[in-house]
């Protein structure tokens, strides 16, 4: 009977031991994951703030009046490049997008392009108030307006369906029809959306982009 008594005493032991051993493990689990938790966390925030510190450069040099001021130029592209939002492929397929046919800047701004939008629009709703280019033009002047992050929106958001669209006419028979003018101006607006969507990727906020903009700006 002492030998049963024993066992039944032993049995509860090891269980407890077991029990033990499999919180402390899950603990650490736990310890590990909040760890490794931070220092991805820890990891977005520097580099969502060097994305700013830079955006921030982009700004004083070359949209110090605000995004509507800031003209593509390749000097502008090549910074791009510079700064990492452009890889060397990208910033030699854009760079010749941001000249005319007869290698000239195109010096419009951004503040003309969106007058180039409304005028636009305007000529298309005279023809057909329902054309969908009508749409896609809109959602292109919200993202010049946020070019900068300031004035985030939500017809601002998907930038690589609205360049697809603009693309999509621009490239069409009835676009050839246009003016040498428009062309260019359409020509223009495509670099810019495409611009765009490398400073503003969907994984980083425009709002989170902007309170770093607002810190660094009290900065300089």
């Amino acid at each position: 009977m002492s030998s049963i008594s024993s066992i039944r005493y032993e049995a509860p032991s090891v269980q407890n031991n077991d029990i033990e051993t499999a919180s402390a493990s899950a603990a650490n689990n736990v310890a590990e994951n909040k760890s490794a938790d931070t220092q991805e966390g820890n990891r977005s925030n520097v580099d969502l703030s060097t994305r700013a510190q830079k955006i921030q450069k982009l700004n004083e040099e070359f949209f110090s009046g605000g995004p509507h001021t800031l003209k593509i130029t390749p000097a502008f592209i090549e910074r791009l490049k510079e700064y990492g939002f452009l890889s060397s492929e990208e910033a030699n397929r854009l760079s010749p997008a941001s000249t005319t046919s007869d290698n000239q800047e195109l010096t419009g701004a951004l503040g003309d392009l969106t007058q180039f939008i409304d005028r636009f629009s305007k000529q298309l709703k005279e023809v057909d108030a329902s054309d969908n280019l009508i749409s896609t033009l809109q959602k292109a002047k919200s993202i010049i307006n946020n070019f900068d992050g300031s004035t985030p929106s939500s017809m601002a958001t998907d930038i690589k369906t609205v360049t697809a669209e603009l693309s999509q006419y621009r490239h069409s028979e009835t676009a050839a029809s246009l003016t040498d003018n428009d062309q260019n101006s359409l020509k223009q607006l495509e670099l810019v959306l495409k611009i765009a969507d490398k400073l503003n990727p969907e994984n980083l906020s425009s709002q989170k982009v902007n309170h770093y903009l607002s810190v660094l700006g009290q900065t300089f």
